[in-house]
This record gives C-alpha cells, structure tokens and sequence, in this order.
C-alpha cells in the first residue's frame, strides 16, 4: 500500500539478492505433501523460511548449504522498519526475511502465513521489478477473493460539509446515482468516495457509512489529508481499509 516506497532503496536491495543468490541460491522448494513452488526462494536473516517433506518452518540453517543464512543487508532492514513505523508499529525490527522470485509463468497461489508466533509484529511485503497483482483473500475460505472487485474507490475534489444538520454532507445525488451505477457493473457492494479533508471536519479523518436506499450497497464517506507527503497519504488509506469494516454503523440514508 506504500507505492514506491522502495524505490530509495531499490538499488542496494538489487546488489544484495545478487550477494545472497551467490551463498544461498534461489530453489524450487517442495512442500509437505509433495508439491514442488513453481517460485524460487531464498531467505536473509537469522532465521529462513523452509519447507519440505518435514513440514513448513523457519530454520537458522540453510539446508542445501548448512550454513547459516546471510545476514539481512542495513538497506533493508531500514526499508521495512521504515514501512512498519507508518503502519503503525514503531518498535518492529524483523530477524527474517523470504525472497520470491518470479519467473514468467511461475505463481504463488493464495494462501494464509500462520508460521508466525509473534502477531504484534507485521509481515512487511516489498515488491521489486516488473507489474504484478497482489490479490488479497478473506479471513474465510467462502469471502470474496481472487480478482473480484471488494471496493470501488472514488476521489472528489469537493468540500465535504461538516453541518450536522446535513445528513448528506453535501454530497450530490449525481455522484451517488454515479456510485450505485459502479456497484451494480462490477457486483460489488462496497463503494468508497473519498474527500480531501479540511480544518471544518475535525481534527481526525470524517468517516460516515450509509447504505443506499432500495438496493444493497454501502456509501462509505472518508476524508484523507491531501496536504500531507505521498507516503503518508499510503499509509492513511491503507490504515483505513484495514479498519473501515469496524468503524462506524451502517445507518439508512
């Protein structure tokens, strides 16, 4: 969610998986049951991620050389304390890191990390390279997933009303017809209009959610500070879409 974040670093990053490479090569890894990855892996760190016939761990031996595996390079480990501070969690260092690398044709299908046992700690994931469609699954196996929609997003440069008087906030019907005509076209029921933020709103981000009159969607209000650094404004969203299923409830409009 933090777009070229990583692009500072992307040059120390490039020299130190060739250095890995070099003491623990890339591998097609086999899984429990059998199943080679059709994606080449490697770790730096104190500890590495592997699987094989004896099940899916984290080892401080590298088991092709039987040695212990590079030690993670300073750039990166600035660059994921970097993203793990705007995410939230200050005090984060990471002791292990699993390198993908993609092959044209090769893939990872979706799947769930649960090898961790510290979950006050996030999962920094950093994507270097060509384009390439990070999808995210539901907490179970039935939620939407794969390449269907979960929200449609829609930006305004218009002032959101703070009167309380407004149950619309000032937002014109034009555009909620314009957001209902999304959701219908991509079967999708959560839709998103997000506003610059202003002084008249508050102090933090204004969020209301509505659910459309007559159908099934849910009109979710948010305000973002535009005025803030790119990387900020990443990590207020992906803040947001972590946390909008909890926040206010849904009230008719």
């Amino acid at each position: 969610m933090l777009a070229r974040f990583a692009l500072p670093f992307e040059g120390e990053l490039l020299a130190s998986i060739r250095e890995v490479a070099a003491r623990s090569p890339f591998r097609h890894m086999v899984t429990p049951g059998g199943y080679t990855i059709s994606v080449t892996m490697t770790n730096w760190g104190t500890a590495g991620w592997v699987t094989d016939h004896k099940g899916y761990r984290y080892d401080r031996v590298d088991p092709e050389s039987g040695e212990p595996w590079p030690a993670m390079p300073p750039a990166f480990l600035a660059l994921a304390t970097g993203a793990a501070t705007l995410a939230g969690y200050p005090s984060s260092r990471p002791d292990a890191c699993l390198i993908n690398r993609y092959e044209p044709g090769s893939r990872l299908s979706l799947h769930q990390d649960k090898d961790e046992r510290d979950f006050g700690n996030p999962i920094v994931s950093v994507s270097l390279g060509l384009p390439a469609v990070f999808q995210f699954g539901g907490a179970r196996p039935g939620d939407r997933r794969g390449n269907a929609p979960v929200a449609i997003v829609d930006t305004k440069w218009k002032r959101l009303s703070p009167v309380i008087e407004d149950a619309k906030h000032g937002v014109s019907q034009t555009d909620v017809y314009q957001m209902t005509a999304y959701g219908q076209l991509y079967d999708c029921p959560d839709l998103l209009l997000l506003y610059p933020h202003h002084r008249g709103l508050g102090s933090g981000p204004f969020a209301t959610d509505y659910m459309i009159y007559g159908s099934t969607h849910r009109l979710r209000l948010r305000s973002i500070d535009v005025a803030q650094r790119e990387v900020g404004i990443a990590a207020d969203l992906a803040t947001m879409f972590q946390r909008w299923p909890a926040e206010h409830p849904l009230v008719s409009g």
